[in-house]
Protein backbone atom coordinates (compact mmCIF):
# COMPACT_ATOMS: atom_id res chain seq x y z
CA UNK A 1 0.00 0.00 0.00
CA UNK A 2 1.32 3.44 -0.84
CA UNK A 3 1.10 6.82 0.83
CA UNK A 4 2.12 9.66 -1.45
CA UNK A 5 0.93 13.18 -0.51
CA UNK A 6 2.22 16.73 -0.95
CA UNK A 7 0.27 19.21 1.18
CA UNK A 8 0.26 22.58 2.87
CA UNK A 9 -0.88 22.31 6.49
CA UNK A 10 -1.55 24.65 9.37
CA UNK A 11 -4.26 26.23 11.45
CA UNK A 12 -7.48 26.37 9.47
CA UNK A 13 -7.68 30.19 9.37
CA UNK A 14 -4.15 30.52 7.99
CA UNK A 15 -4.55 27.94 5.25
CA UNK A 16 -8.04 29.24 4.41
CA UNK A 17 -6.62 32.73 3.91
CA UNK A 18 -3.94 31.31 1.62
CA UNK A 19 -6.48 29.31 -0.39
CA UNK A 20 -8.52 32.43 -1.11
CA UNK A 21 -5.56 33.90 -3.01
CA UNK A 22 -5.18 31.00 -5.46
CA UNK A 23 -7.66 29.46 -7.87
CA UNK A 24 -7.77 25.70 -7.38
CA UNK A 25 -6.63 25.64 -3.75
CA UNK A 26 -9.10 23.68 -1.66
CA UNK A 27 -8.92 23.38 2.11
CA UNK A 28 -9.82 20.15 3.83
CA UNK A 29 -10.78 20.82 7.43
CA UNK A 30 -9.07 18.56 9.94
CA UNK A 31 -9.61 18.12 13.66
CA UNK A 32 -8.04 20.45 16.21
CA UNK A 33 -8.71 23.49 13.99
CA UNK A 34 -6.15 22.43 11.38
CA UNK A 35 -6.56 22.61 7.62
CA UNK A 36 -4.88 20.80 4.75
CA UNK A 37 -4.36 21.92 1.15
CA UNK A 38 -3.29 19.18 -1.27
CA UNK A 39 -1.09 20.43 -4.09
CA UNK A 40 -1.95 19.49 -7.64
CA UNK A 41 0.40 19.65 -10.61
CA UNK A 42 -1.66 22.45 -12.19
CA UNK A 43 -1.67 24.47 -8.97
CA UNK A 44 2.11 24.15 -8.65
CA UNK A 45 2.54 25.24 -12.28
CA UNK A 46 0.37 28.31 -11.59
CA UNK A 47 2.32 29.21 -8.44
CA UNK A 48 5.66 28.71 -10.21
CA UNK A 49 4.60 30.96 -13.09
CA UNK A 50 2.97 33.71 -11.02
CA UNK A 51 5.31 33.81 -8.02
CA UNK A 52 8.27 33.50 -10.42
CA UNK A 53 10.95 32.39 -7.94
CA UNK A 54 11.75 29.23 -9.88
CA UNK A 55 10.31 25.78 -10.27
CA UNK A 56 13.24 23.78 -8.90
CA UNK A 57 12.60 22.02 -5.56
CA UNK A 58 14.21 23.71 -2.55
CA UNK A 59 16.23 20.49 -2.05
CA UNK A 60 16.40 16.94 -3.42
CA UNK A 61 14.05 15.48 -0.80
CA UNK A 62 11.01 17.50 -1.91
CA UNK A 63 8.96 16.73 -5.02
CA UNK A 64 6.66 19.77 -5.26
CA UNK A 65 8.08 22.32 -2.81
CA UNK A 66 9.62 24.63 -5.38
CA UNK A 67 11.29 27.92 -4.59
CA UNK A 68 8.12 29.66 -5.77
CA UNK A 69 5.85 27.58 -3.54
CA UNK A 70 8.22 28.24 -0.65
CA UNK A 71 8.06 32.00 -1.35
CA UNK A 72 4.25 31.88 -1.23
CA UNK A 73 4.32 29.95 2.06
CA UNK A 74 6.82 32.37 3.60
CA UNK A 75 4.71 35.33 2.50
CA UNK A 76 1.61 33.79 4.08
CA UNK A 77 3.31 32.84 7.35
CA UNK A 78 3.18 36.31 8.90
CA UNK A 79 -0.29 35.91 10.43
CA UNK A 80 0.02 32.25 11.37
CA UNK A 81 2.74 29.60 11.03
CA UNK A 82 2.26 27.30 8.06
CA UNK A 83 3.84 24.00 7.10
CA UNK A 84 4.45 21.80 4.11
CA UNK A 85 4.57 17.99 4.23
CA UNK A 86 5.30 15.20 1.76
CA UNK A 87 5.16 11.44 2.10
CA UNK A 88 6.60 8.84 -0.26
CA UNK A 89 5.84 5.34 1.04
CA UNK A 90 5.24 1.98 -0.58
CA UNK A 91 4.78 -1.14 1.50
CA UNK A 92 5.71 0.73 4.66
CA UNK A 93 9.12 1.80 3.36
CA UNK A 94 9.93 5.29 2.17
CA UNK A 95 10.35 8.75 3.52
CA UNK A 96 8.58 11.81 4.81
CA UNK A 97 9.80 15.38 4.60
CA UNK A 98 8.45 18.51 6.20
CA UNK A 99 9.16 22.17 6.84
CA UNK A 100 7.42 25.00 8.72
CA UNK A 101 7.47 28.76 8.23
CA UNK A 102 6.63 31.68 10.50
CA UNK A 103 6.99 35.41 10.01
CA UNK A 104 8.55 34.93 6.58
CA UNK A 105 11.33 32.63 7.79
CA UNK A 106 11.89 28.93 8.31
CA UNK A 107 10.52 27.97 11.72
CA UNK A 108 11.70 24.35 11.58
CA UNK A 109 13.25 22.14 8.93
CA UNK A 110 13.57 20.94 6.37
CA UNK A 111 13.44 17.59 8.15
CA UNK A 112 13.34 14.14 6.59
CA UNK A 113 12.69 10.73 8.10
CA UNK A 114 13.24 7.48 6.22
CA UNK A 115 11.64 4.14 7.01
CA UNK A 116 13.10 0.80 5.97
CA UNK A 117 12.47 -2.85 6.79
CA UNK A 118 15.16 -4.76 8.66
CA UNK A 119 14.93 -8.47 7.80
CA UNK A 120 17.15 -9.53 10.70
CA UNK A 121 15.19 -7.62 13.34
CA UNK A 122 11.87 -8.19 11.53
CA UNK A 123 10.81 -4.60 12.11
CA UNK A 124 10.73 -1.18 10.52
CA UNK A 125 13.63 1.14 11.32
CA UNK A 126 13.33 4.92 11.32
CA UNK A 127 16.22 7.24 10.55
CA UNK A 128 16.65 9.35 12.47
CA UNK A 129 14.83 7.79 15.39
CA UNK A 130 12.31 9.95 17.18
CA UNK A 131 9.08 11.73 16.39
CA UNK A 132 9.45 11.81 12.62
CA UNK A 133 9.61 14.79 10.29
CA UNK A 134 5.88 15.42 9.94
CA UNK A 135 5.07 15.03 13.63
CA UNK A 136 7.89 17.42 14.51
CA UNK A 137 6.39 20.04 12.19
CA UNK A 138 2.83 19.45 13.40
CA UNK A 139 3.89 20.00 17.00
CA UNK A 140 5.83 23.12 15.98
CA UNK A 141 2.63 24.41 14.32
CA UNK A 142 0.81 24.03 17.64
CA UNK A 143 -0.74 20.56 17.60
CA UNK A 144 -0.75 19.18 21.14
CA UNK A 145 1.71 16.33 21.57
CA UNK A 146 0.12 13.28 23.18
CA UNK A 147 1.59 10.03 24.50
CA UNK A 148 -1.23 7.79 23.23
CA UNK A 149 -1.27 8.80 19.55
CA UNK A 150 1.13 10.57 17.21
CA UNK A 151 0.20 13.84 15.53
CA UNK A 152 -0.08 12.36 12.03
CA UNK A 153 -2.68 9.82 13.17
CA UNK A 154 -4.35 12.30 15.52
CA UNK A 155 -5.19 14.52 12.55
CA UNK A 156 -6.27 11.50 10.49
CA UNK A 157 -3.63 12.04 7.80
CA UNK A 158 -3.06 8.31 7.37
CA UNK A 159 -6.42 7.85 5.68
CA UNK A 160 -5.37 10.07 2.76
CA UNK A 161 -3.18 7.86 0.57
CA UNK A 162 -2.79 10.33 -2.32
CA UNK A 163 -3.66 13.92 -3.08
CA UNK A 164 -6.39 12.70 -5.45
CA UNK A 165 -8.08 10.92 -2.54
CA UNK A 166 -8.07 14.18 -0.58
CA UNK A 167 -9.51 16.25 -3.40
Amino acid sequence: MEHFIQCIIGHKNGVQELSEKWVGMKVLELSYDFGLIPLTDSLVVDINELANFGDAPINDDFELLSKSVEAVLKENSYKAPIGYIETKYHGGEGMQVAIAYSKGKILEGPISTSTSWDNQKMMFLYQPEGKGAINTILYKLGLEERNDIDGFDNLGLGKFRTNKKII
